[in-house]
C-alpha cells in the first residue's frame, strides 16, 4: 500500500477507498446524538454529505422524523424515482411541547439542532383520580 514519508496511508488512497465504497452503495456515517438540556431535549443530527436544504425534519404523532429524498434509477425510472432515507426517528418524551419544536443549523460542525422544549404545563403534573360508583 503506497504510504507517505510518514509512514500514513497515502491521502489519494484514502480518497479512492471513500470513492469506491459510495459508489458501491455505501455512505459516510451519520451521527444522533440526544442531550438533556435546560430548556429541553436537543437532538443533534449530522449527515455527511447531504446539503442542509435537502434535509427534511418532520413531527408525525409521537415522534421527530429527519429524513432526506435521494433518486433511484433503474430502467423504468430513467429520471430516477425518489424515496425517503431516513437518519433519525426520535420519540418524543411526555414531558416535551411537541407543538414547539425548532431546529437550527450549525455550521461549524455541519449538523442540525432539534429542540424539543419542556412542556411545563405537564412538568410535575399531579392530579388525584376518584373512582365513581
Amino acid at each position: 500500500m503506497k504510504r507517505t514519508e510518514q509512514g500514513k496511508v497515502a491521502p489519494e488512497i484514502l480518497t479512492g477507498i471513500d470513492l469506491s465504497n459510495s459508489v458501491n452503495g455505501g455512505s459516510s456515517e451519520i451521527t444522533n446524538r440526544v442531550e438533556l438540556a435546560e430548556a429541553g431535549y436537543q437532538l443533534t443530527v449530522r449527515v455527511p454529505g447531504v446539503d442542509i436544504d435537502d434535509l427534511n425534519i418532520e413531527v408525525i404523532q409521537d415522534k421527530v422524523l429527519v429524513y432526506y429524498m435521494f433518486p433511484v434509477y433503474n430502467q423504468e425510472h430513467a429520471d430516477g424515482k425518489l424515496y425517503a432515507r431516513v437518519v433519525g426517528n426520535f420519540p418524543i418524551p411526555a414531558d416535551a411541547d411537541y407543538e414547539q419544536v425548532s431546529a437550527s443549523y450549525i455550521e461549524e460542525s455541519g449538523s442540525v439542532m432539534i429542540l424539543l422544549p419542556f412542556n411545563e404545563e405537564r412538568k410535575g403534573y399531579r392530579s388525584k383520580v376518584t373512582i365513581d360508583r
